[in-house]
């Protein structure tokens, strides 16, 4: 079982809507953290990620608002976990970046 994040950009004031929704990643039992990269915004790495979370509000898939802190501390604990997506997966769309985050080209849900 796991749990998707979103990063939602330009959110409306009034209804909620979101302009912009960016994949960042998915947690899973047993596994560390697997991020979403992306080429357009360019973020291939953690530290993509840290200046990009600013810029909108996360939000899981059912909906739950987390702060930054609160998402940083989810992919710490899950940090320390044995299976890596990119270490058991590897293929050129799949990377450990030098943080030992495992990302991902791919789309998936």
């Amino acid at each position: 079982m796991g749990t998707n994040y979103k990063l939602r950009k330009n959110i409306c004031d009034k209804c909620n809507h979101s302009a912009e929704e960016l994949h960042i990643g998915k947690s899973s039992c047993g596994w560390t953290f697997t991020f979403r990269a992306h080429d357009e915004p360019f973020i291939h790495s953690v530290e993509d990620w840290r200046k990009e979370l600013p810029k909108g509000r996360i939000f899981n898939e059912y909906g739950e608002e987390k702060s930054e802190d609160e998402f940083w501390e989810i992919v710490k604990a899950q940090k320390k976990l044995s299976h890596n997506h990119a270490r058991e997966n590897p293929s050129p769309n799949d990377w450990i970046d030098n943080d030992g985050n495992s990302f991902t080209r791919t789309e998936f849900s």
